[in-house]
């Protein structure tokens, strides 16, 4: 948008376009103008206060949804959607005058709201969670479940806990029966809130499954989803772990990789400095890391043709010290 010009009137020209009933006015600039705007034929939009100042409730245009004859918006209210039918006044940019039907003190739903309907539940997308409903933290087993959405991969973070669970946060009902899981879930986006519908098996430290995605005008799809256990490892004096490695062997991809594919990077992070002993050994490149409390090592299990990488065989080594780390999720390649 341009800076705002300020002009005083000086007079208007007697001679009038018999065509449009125009008059050409002439103004004086208070302030310095743009070269651009100093030649002939140059647009500027004038806006002509016709009474006394007075505040006004505006919206983004976004905001309005034609219904039959009248206009209708809605505003956010106890996690709800409420249509209110609203009287408009004039435009300014893109915003309109609201002249009767919400107040200053509504909060305007001005996207997704296409498919609202008058009760549908809502959230605020980014807002933090109320400091007066806010979670408590919930204890348990960590997952980070991964598939494929429109605009490319996305995640989501599940706490499957004893007393209560959560997926991203917010508190959710999960049904482990037969190591079969279930739940569901809302996911906000922009445009609407989509319910996820996860079911899958569980195996060993893997979740294989389908995803159903319900949209806000009701039509449903199904994508596969995966995931992994997100663990913390603690190693008492004297353990270790032996020679591995963390790509999947060719008998075992049909088992463990099906849609989400092979093993790719690994990460791992030290919590804390040990004094002796407990480094990641890799025997056949001669490597061997110390833990360092906040030091990162990453490496990649295969080769740039999608072999499997066998110079990533490693071991953790005994320690003389109690020793921390958090091996992060698995990154995946198809």
């Amino acid at each position: 948008m341009e800076e705002p010009i300020t002009t005083i009137y000086r007079a208007t020209l007697l001679r009038e376009n018999p065509r449009t009933g125009k008059r050409t006015v002439r103004l004086n600039f208070k302030d310095k103008i743009k070269n651009n705007l100093q030649a002939n034929n140059a647009s500027i939009n004038l806006l002509i206060p016709i009474s006394d100042a007075e505040p006004v409730i505006t919206i983004s245009k976004d905001a309005i949804i034609p219904v039959s004859s009248r206009q209708v918006v809605f505003i956010m209210e106890d996690g709800k959607a409420i249509k209110k039918s609203v009287k408009l006044g004039g435009s300014v940019g893109d915003r309109v005058i609201i002249l009767s039907g919400i107040t200053i003190e509504d909060d305007v739903i001005v996207r997704g709201n296409e498919l609202l309907k008058d009760g549908s539940k809502v959230k605020l997308a980014g807002a933090p969670p109320s400091k007066s409903k806010k979670n408590k933290e919930v204890k348990g087993e960590y997952w980070t479940l991964k598939w494929q959405g429109r605009g490319g991969e996305r995640s989501g973070e599940l706490v499957i806990g004893q007393k209560a669970s959560t997926f991203n946060g917010e508190k959710t009902d999960v049904t482990i029966q037969d190591n079969k899981l279930k739940f569901e879930a809302p996911l906000v986006l922009p445009f609407g809130t989509i319910t996820l519908k996860f079911s899958g098996d569980i195996t060993a430290n893997d979740i294989d499954g389908t995803l159903t995605l319900k949209m806000p005008n009701g039509n449903e799809s199904q994508v596969p989803f995966a995931g992994e256990v997100i663990h913390g490892q603690k190693y008492e004096i004297g353990e270790f772990y032996k020679t591995h490695t963390d790509y999947w062997d060719k008998h075992e991809l049909n088992t463990y990789c099906k849609w989400m594919g092979q093993r790719t990077w690994t990460t791992m992070l030290y919590l804390n400095d040990v004094k002796e002993g407990g480094e990641t050994n890799f025997p056949q490149l001669g490597i061997k890391l110390k833990p360092k409390a906040g030091t990162l090592i990453a490496w990649n299990n295969l080769n740039k043709d999608g072999s499997t990488n066998t110079y990533t065989e490693h071991e953790a080594l005994p320690l003389s010290t109690i020793s921390f780390l958090f091996p992060f999720p698995l990154l995946y390649v198809q």
